[in-house]
Parts: C-alpha cells; sequence; structure tokens
C-alpha cells in the first residue's frame, strides 16, 4: 500500500475523524442488509465526504421502491457527484421494468446513453403519447449495422406496425450490416423482403458471401447509387482477405461501373495499405502511382515506410517529398529528412529543428548533434481558492485510502471534465503533491500539460523497481519507461483483453513467469509488489532472448517474441528498423518506451543520458 493511502487509511479510521468508525459501520450495515442499524447510524454523517455514497448504495438497494422525487432529490443535494448519472440508469431500468413510463421520463429529460436505455426512453415516449419522438428515435435506433437488444423490440414493433418501417429503411440497414460484416444479421433482414426489394436483398446477401461478383455485374441494376456503394464495401470486404483479387476485382468494375471522387479514393487508399506484401509488379505500380495521384498523408507515410524496410532511405526521402507542408514538418520527418540529406548545414538545421522535440526523433537528433537533450519543463499553475474547495478532493482520497481506485478515478473525470486546461494542469499539480500519481499523468494528459515532466513522468514505485533494478540487472529507468507506457502508472490497471497492473500482465503470462521463478501461482496482480516481481522477470527474459537489446526486449514485451524473431533479419539501421515495425501500436510502444527511458534518466538525475547503447545503435536488425 503506498505510504499515502496508509496515512490516509490510519485518518480514515481515527476517532473524532469525518471518516471515522461510523463511515465505515454504516457501509457495513449496508453491505449485510441491516437498514436499521444503517438509517441510525446514517444521521450522524450528513457531513461526511462520503455520505453521497451511502445514500446511492442505499438507493441502489432499494431501487424496487425508489420513486422519481428520490433520484432527483439526490441530484439536487449533490449535484458535483458522478453517482447521479448512474443512478438515473438504474432508475431509468426499474421504471421500464414496471411500466412506469411517466417516471421513466421525469427522471430522463434527455435521451440517455446506451442503445438499450435509449429504447426504453423512445418507448416511454410513445407510451406518453409522444409518437413523432418515438418514430424518429426508433428510425435512428433501426438503422445501425448490428442487432440490437432486445428492449428495442417493442420499440421498433410498434413502429412498424405504425407503417414508418419502409423497405428502403431495410437495405439501408443491410449496407451498414455489410460495412460491419453482420452476415447474420444480412440474412435475417434479407427475409423480411419480398418482391422486388427482396431481390435487391438477395444481391446484397450474395455478394456479401461472393464479394469478386462485382467485377463482372452491377449489383443493383437501375439503381446506380446503390450499386457504387455496395460495390466499394464488396472490394474492402474481398481486400481483406486477398488484396490482389480486390485489386484486380476494382480494376474490372471501374470499367462498367463510374464511381464518385471520394469512392475511388476511400477504395485506393484501402487497396494500397494491403498491397505491400504482394509479388504482382503491376498491382506495386498501381499502389505507388495511386500514393503519388491523391497526395493524402496516411497513405504516404505507409509508402515511406515500406521503403525504409526494403533499406532504401533515399526512396524514402522521395516519398516524404509528398507530405502536406504541416506533415512534413513532424520531427519524424524532419530527421529522416537530415539522415538522407547531402548538405551539411542543411542537414545540421533539420537536427536542429527535430531537435526541439521531447520525443523519440527530437532525441535522436539531439545525440546526432552531439547537444543535451531539450526536456523544455515547466511547473503547474497554482491552485485557485475554487478549486481546492471541490468536494472531489475531498471523496478522492478516502476512496483511495479504503482501496476504493475505480471509484476515485470516476470522481477524477467527473471533476475534470467541465474544467479549463489550467485548471486540469493545476489539479495535476495537486494530485501530484498528494502522491496520487497515476490521477497526476491523467490530469496532465487530459489538459494539454506535456510540459509538465515531473507530473507526467514521477517516480512512482521507487523503492519496488530500485530493488527489482538490482535483482534483475537492468535499469531502473527502462523499468519505468516501459511500466509508465503500459499502465500511466497505474497500480489498478486493466485493458479490454485482461493485462493487469502496472506492468500490464496477461494473467497467463504472469503464471508462465512465476512457474519458472518456482512459484506455486502468479497471486494478485493488482498488488505493485507481485506485478513489478514478475513483470520485470518477463522483460529480463526477453532481455536474455533478444542479447539484451532493449529495442527488440520491448518491441516483445508488447507484440510477443515470435512477432519481433519474424521482423527482424533484414539488417536494416535501428531507426529504419523501428520506424517500420509493422503494428503501429507496436512501433509507436517502442519509441514511447526509448523516449520515456530518457526522461526518467533525467529526472534521476542520471548523467549523461543516452537513447541506446552503443551495440543497439550498431546492431543491423
Amino acid at each position: 500500500m503506498p505510504r499515502w493511502s496508509i496515512a490516509l487509511l490510519f485518518s480514515l479510521l481515527s476517532a473524532g475523524s469525518l471518516a471515522d468508525d461510523a463511515y465505515l459501520a454504516a457501509r457495513k450495515a449496508q453491505q449485510r442488509g441491516d437498514d436499521k442499524t444503517y438509517l441510525k447510524l446514517r444521521q450522524e454523517l450528513n457531513q461526511h465526504p462520503l455520505a453521497s455514497y451511502l445514500d446511492y448504495y442505499y438507493l441502489k438497494d432499494h431501487m424496487a421502491k425508489v420513486t422519481a422525487e428520490q433520484v432527483q432529490a439526490f441530484e439536487h443535494d449533490y449535484p458535483d457527484s458522478p453517482l447521479g448519472r448512474f443512478l438515473v440508469m438504474r432508475f431509468i431500468d426499474e421504471a421500464a421494468a414496471r411500466k412506469d413510463w411517466g417516471e421513466l421520463l421525469s427522471v430522463a429529460a434527455r435521451e440517455p446513453a446506451g442503445d438499450e436505455r435509449q429504447c426504453l426512453y423512445y418507448r416511454a415516449k410513445l407510451e406518453t403519447g409522444a409518437k413523432e419522438q418515438a418514430w424518429q428515435g426508433a428510425e435512428q435506433l433501426y438503422l445501425v449495422g448490428r442487432s440490437q437488444p432486445k428492449a428495442c423490440d417493442p420499440l421498433f414493433s410498434a413502429w412498424q406496425k405504425a407503417g414508418h418501417l419502409k423497405s428502403d429503411l431495410v437495405l439501408s440497414r443491410m449496407e451498414l450490416a455489410f460495412a460491419r460484416g453482420q452476415g447474420s444479421l444480412l440474412g435475417y433482414l434479407a427475409r423480411s423482403l419480398r418482391g422486388h426489394q427482396g431481390d435487391v436483398a438477395k444481391s446484397i446477401l450474395a455478394l456479401f458471401n461472393q464479394p469478386q461478383k462485382v467485377a463482372s455485374r452491377v449489383p443493383v441494376p437501375g439503381d446506380a447509387e446503390r450499386s457504387r456503394r455496395l460495390t466499394v464495401l464488396a472490394v474492402e470486404r474481398l481486400a481483406r482477405r486477398n488484396p490482389e483479387q480486390a485489386w484486380r476485382t476494382w480494376m474490372q468494375a471501374r470499367d462498367h461501373m463510374e464511381f464518385t471522387a471520394p469512392q475511388r479514393h476511400e477504395v485506393a487508399r484501402f487497396l494500397a495499405a494491403r498491397l505491400y506484401d504482394t509479388d504482382d509488379k503491376k498491382a506495386m505500380e498501381w499502389r505507388d502511382e495511386a500514393v503519388r495521384y491523391y497526395r493524402d498523408d496516411q497513405m504516404t507515410e505507409r509508402r515511406i515506410r515500406h521503403a525504409l524496410a526494403q533499406g532504401d532511405p533515399q526512396g524514402a526521402r522521395d516519398w516524404i517529398g509528398l507530405l502536406s507542408e504541416a506533415e512534413v514538418a513532424n520531427d519524424r520527418w524532419q530527421y529522416w529528412l537530415a539522415k538522407t540529406e547531402p548538405d551539411p548545414a542543411l542537414k545540421e538545421n533539420l537536427l536542429k529543428e527535430a531537435a526541439k522535440q521531447r520525443s523519440y526523433y527530437g532525441f535522436l537528433a539531439a545525440e546526432a548533434l552531439g547537444q543535451p537533450f531539450e526536456l523544455n519543463e515547466i511547473p503547474p499553475p497554482p491552485m485557485t481558492a475554487g478549486l481546492a474547495d471541490m468536494g472531489a478532493l475531498k471523496r478522492i482520497p478516502l476512496l483511495l485510502a479504503m482501496d476504493e481506485a475505480l471509484l476515485a478515478r470516476m470522481e477524477w473525470y467527473h471533476l475534470m471534465t467541465p474544467l479549463s486546461d489550467s485548471q486540469r494542469q493545476a489539479l495535476a499539480g495537486w494530485a501530484h503533491e498528494q502522491g496520487f500519481e497515476n490521477l497526476a499523468i491523467l490530469a496532465a494528459i487530459r489538459g494539454d500539460g506535456w510540459d509538465l515532466v515531473s507530473l507526467r513522468f514521477p517516480l512512482a514505485f521507487e523503492d519496488q523497481f530500485e530493488r527489482y533494478s538490482t535483482l534483475r540487472k537492468m535499469p531502473k529507468s527502462f523499468l519505468l519507461a516501459l511500466s509508465r507506457q503500459e499502465s500511466a502508472l497505474d497500480p489498478k490497471a486493466q485493458s479490454p483483453v485482461g493485462a493487469r497492473g502496472l506492468m500490464q500482465l496477461m494473467p497467463a503470462t504472469a503464471r508462465h513467469t512465476a512457474k519458472s521463478l518456482g512459484d506455486a501461482g502468479a497471486g494478485d496482480l493488482f498488488d505493485p509488489n507481485v506485478n513489478i516481481r514478475l513483470g520485470t522477470e518477463y522483460l529480463r527474459q526477453m532481455l536474455e532472448k533478444f542479447d539484451n537489446n532493449r529495442i527488440l526486449a520491448a518491441a516483445a514485451y508488447n507484440a510477443g517474441p515470435h512477432r519481433v524473431a519474424r521482423w527482424v533479419g533484414k539488417e536494416l539501421p535501428f531507426d529504419a528498423f523501428v520506424e517500420s515495425i509493422p503494428f503501429k501500436e507496436t512501433r509507436n510502444y517502442v519509441q514511447n518506451v526509448l523516449a520515456f527511458n530518457v526522461i526518467y534518466q533525467h529526472q534521476l538525475g542520471q548523467d549523461s543520458p543516452a537513447m541506446l547503447t552503443e551495440d543497439e545503435r550498431q546492431y543491423l536488425y
């Protein structure tokens, strides 16, 4: 537990404190369903910073009996609390379940978030006589390329019975489902149509299953606009599994159909991005010609990286010349122009421009010039009285002390939402002073405080990182940099795919790593000590596998060692290899970790920070 958490928890349990035993006793009474004891204790806690949580939990637990007036009273009593919107959402569900549509609308003054509750909201409009609003909402909810929740069925059924579900709307939804790859929904919709429109629906479904057919026929004869849209969708669908066939299909389709300029551009971008592994010379020539013709920065950047991956930096320079003026001014491309610039004076000017940035390429440029790194650090603005008095700043420390990190983060985001960038930066300074480093990072980023270096790159969990840096024989700056990239130093972080904790370990990876250390199991990955112990060991294994090369170890930590093993072998210089990593996420990850490592060397007071070792710089990848 961090030092601030121990201190606050002690305060929480101290007699005479606002956050004393009475709050904890009241909460425990709620959890065991002892309303009598809870209500007695609650009478003494009106001034408690977390009183809103007690009231919210009480109403949530008694939702079957809660009235709209009680929900409105909660919102009135706690206008700065993020809990009000959750209470409203729960009340919408409950009011709909008991078909109390008027009560629902008295709480939901506007359309709520989420498809299911929106369907309930518009059904309430229908049941209370606001039919036009209900029909408008129904159409909006219908025209999506995915299946909707069952809660939408009564609304859609009434809308259809009223004669508002026209065949054209069904066909439009089929196009949306086609774009999202929803074959089951396409089949369901196709079966609902008859006659000519049914034939059109069958054509769309057939095209979804055999997209190459657009090479020789118009999808919907007599409907040029719909046919163009469907052809674009078919070519893109085909390109995902067979780019060369998709390109040939597109070439043939263009012979018997006219497409709009935006459609041609869209398909060119889609196909060009997928024609970098082809051996078809004509396809490659078409790809390059498309890049030259459209001068689309996204397409051009992909072509530049392909040139670098082929060991052709001069060719990359030529492609850089097609970038927009704004994009070519980016430090990334200033660096690469400098790398291939024969004039020493121009080369130096390009590097000096790039070196102004606190970034991977800015630091590379500074090293090439032999000059110190530019960190451009500034202090945060001061807290104002208005900010310091906000209730959330009293609630957040208590929530963190009780290990309610998710609730604390919810409060933090809710607090920041209406504030200016300057106020968010001031909050970052406050959080840093309290030792809430992850919240400081979030506020600095949310407030565009890019130059608040000490706040964005704090020395969090320093003792643990110091211990395992020594044990694993790895630089502490590198461990901090990788953890900062992985989780923004949030020990409770969990990714959508299940990676956990400071170093974002997947449970399976953690178990395997724990086993290699002789442990029976991985333990609690949200515990910083456990996470850092296992994360540093896994990183050590990646370093061992890739000859202590941090570029490759970082890439392997993010994308997996097997992928990295496939990427090497072209004998590329380090900078060309990093810029041509196929996965954008991994490319950015490696560049960030290397740049963050420089910043953490500075934060730790190390003399002569460096991006890379000489071995890493000289190695051919």
